[in-house]
């Protein structure tokens, strides 16, 4: 019997991983409207949920360091089956393009509805003002660095290393990894954009 090695083919239960993060941050900025400390403009007048609150926001500690984590993986897959010079053409249309083309839009559009919701009037230097934060492309820039900023070479060696492990064995790496992540996000996440 052949043991293939982990990344040598599609594994359903990464895709499967991903869809459940997805899922799982569909129903966390949903939740966000209700009450419970947050500061979203659409509050609903219910009553807070303390345990569905809680269970929102355990999932949301580790989703979006899962989701680096799978990239880093897929990042690895794709320079291991189709090379570098694939990776970085694919990087630009998938991630560097969105970026700039979302940083053209998203700001302007976030200030015109946040001044609506305030009753507040607009100028041209709070629309610009709006340029200056990234609210939710931080993720983006972030790919857009470990794609660009990371050395090629790191990339191939950890997928070599990533074959040669067992899944039992990765996913315990993993876990460890995430949780060093985890207590560094904690440690800077008040320090703003």
């Amino acid at each position: 019997m052949e043991n293939k090695a982990f990344l040598s083919s599609r594994n359903i239960g990464l895709d499967f991983l991903r869809a459940l993060l997805i899922l799982e941050g569909v129903l966390y900025h949903a939740a966000r409207s209700l009450p419970g400390g947050n500061n979203w403009y659409y509050i609903s007048g219910k009553n807070e949920a303390d345990a569905f609150t809680a269970l929102i926001e355990f999932m949301h500690t580790f989703r979006m360091e899962a989701f680096f984590f799978l990239s880093g993986m897929f990042s690895a897959m794709v320079i291991l089956r189709k090379g570098s010079d694939f990776f970085y053409s694919n990087r630009k249309k998938r991630v560097v393009v969105p970026l700039i083309s979302a940083f053209l839009f998203i700001p302007g559009l976030m200030y015109l509805i946040n001044a609506q919701i305030d009753g507040e009037a607009l100028t041209t230097h709070n629309a610009l003002g709006a340029y200056t934060s990234l609210h939710h492309l931080w993720f983006l820039v972030s790919l857009t660095a470990m794609s660009f900023l990371i050395p090629g070479s790191l990339y191939q060696r950890a997928a070599m290393m990533m074959r040669r492990l067992p899944f039992p064995l990765l996913v315990a790496a993993l876990i460890v990894a995430a949780n060093a992540f985890f207590v560094v996000k904690f440690f800077v996440k008040d320090f703003g954009e």
